[in-house]
């Protein structure tokens, strides 16, 4: 089964899907969830949308309530409660290029336990004098997710909030192994997809310490999703296979690389 077939959703491999992940909207009209990663991908995908109005109007369609929008230097996401559960979902980067070239990615230590990334860990500080009076205290489970950047800052933030499930989608690696030890200890379940060849999922480098968390999940190019983790292969070796396929770029699609980082590709794949 592909993933149109899966979810009615057909694989995109444009250029705007990627830079504009907001820009189709139709935010849960495209399928109905049936699974807990098929709400967060939504959730993670609504988080780039601008437009408060239609943010609200996307979940009253499925029943949920907009409780807290935030937005503090550049670290943006929303909080809304659900008849079944709550959820904090952060924005991801319009800006791919500049937050995995500018961002300091020197590691130091984190209060949630050993060091991580530090142009992440100043994006949560940032926002979360704002961000932690607005969890629900409701007495439902309460999921923590985001897309790219906004997984990383729904991983650090999983780490101050350990209860929480934390379900993410095209994570760059967030912390060093000690991080990863305390992440290792908390009650909350931990899951993180991972589409095909997402090239972001390979930053920052396992030389610099680095290491994912959570219980992999994969997406292969069919929308098959196993739980496993994705074959090892560095960043280089990545952009090396993109070069030689001459066809990936032809045209307006882009290589497998990047478009397997599209949020509505993470969307496409799970119901």
């Amino acid at each position: 089964m592909n993933r149109a077939e899966a979810t009615g959703i057909p694989y995109d491999t444009s250029l705007r899907a990627l830079a504009e992940p907001a820009v189709s909207g139709a935010f849960f009209r495209l399928h109905q969830p049936q699974s807990e990663a098929a709400w967060c991908a939504e959730f993670a995908r609504l988080a780039y949308c601008a437009d408060h109005a239609e943010v609200n109007s996307s979940l009253q369609r499925v029943g949920f309530e907009l409780t807290a929008a935030f937005g503090r230097r550049g670290t943006e996401g929303l909080v809304a409660r659900g008849p079944a559960f709550s959820v904090l979902s952060f924005r991801g980067s319009d800006d791919l290029r500049a937050w995995m070239t500018n961002l300091d990615a020197r590691p130091a230590p984190w209060r949630g336990g050993g060091k991580a990334h530090r142009g992440f860990a100043e994006a949560l500080d940032a926002a979360w004098p704002e961000v932690e009076p607005a969890l629900p205290d409701s007495g439902l489970p309460l999921l923590f997710t985001g897309h790219s950047l906004g997984a990383a800052l729904a991983t650090l933030a999983a780490s101050l909030h350990p209860e929480a499930a934390l379900v993410t989608f095209g994570s760059p690696r967030v912390g060093d192994s000690g991080f990863r030890a305390a992440m290792g200890r908390r009650p909350g379940p931990m899951k993180r997809y991972v589409d095909n060849r997402d090239i972001v999922c390979r930053v920052p480098s396992a030389r610099l310490g680095y290491r994912h968390v959570g219980e992999p999940w994969l997406i292969d190019a069919d929308g098959r999703v196993t739980q496993r983790s994705p074959r090892s292969q560095g960043l280089t070796a990545l952009l090396l296979d993109a070069l030689r396929d001459g066809k990936a770029w032809s045209g307006k699609n882009l290589p497998r690389e990047l478009t397997d980082h599209s949020p509505i590709n993470y969307v496409s794949a799970l119901r």
